[in-house]
């Protein structure tokens, strides 16, 4: 929301940026000129890349990457998520959100393996609330179309029967 940014002092400069210093960073904009801007403190935010098993042949269609889903093709009906760390869980809150069924396959016993254990207990408690399906101690080992569905198959033997899967 510009107005509230706008209400903060937060400007969007579009284009990229170098940084030139300890506290500088170049800013060159989509029309080509530059600015320079100072700072006590800047933070480097620099994205992520999803991680695609051998396994796994992401179509952008039914079978997504992080990447496919903002904005995604297509709401999904119901959406498979695999991955349960930091990125997996705010998909989770989006998807559910927006309408879809969606199911989580968690690899270790709790979402966030590598964070508190009491918020991520609180946070998969929210996610029941919400209707999502958590599949714990399962690791996806293929995905696959089936037509308009998508087959996720993990190790235990557990099968997931989606419209969508996300990585």
């Amino acid at each position: 929301n510009n107005e509230l940014l706008n209400s903060q002092n937060v400007r969007i400069l579009q284009g990229t940026g170098r940084l030139t210093g300890t506290h500088s960073v170049e800013a060159t904009l989509v029309d080509g000129s530059t600015e320079t801007l100072q700072a006590d403190t800047i933070l480097l935010s620099t994205g992520s890349r999803p991680r695609i098993p051998e396994w796994c042949a992401p179509d952008g269609v039914r079978i997504l990457t992080t990447r496919d889903a903002y904005p995604p093709p297509e709401i999904p009906e119901h959406l498979t998520i695999v991955g349960s760390g930091v990125t997996g869980v705010e998909f989770v809150h989006m998807f559910s959100s927006l309408g879809s069924k969606v199911t989580l396959i968690v690899s270790r016993q709790h979402v966030l393996p590598d964070k508190d254990p009491e918020v991520a207990y609180e946070l998969e408690q929210n996610f029941i609330e919400r209707g999502v399906k958590l599949l714990k101690g399962a690791r996806s080992t293929s995905i696959e179309r089936s037509g308009d569905s998508v087959v996720v198959r993990c190790d235990d033997g557990r099968i997931v029967e989606s419209s969508h899967a996300l990585l």
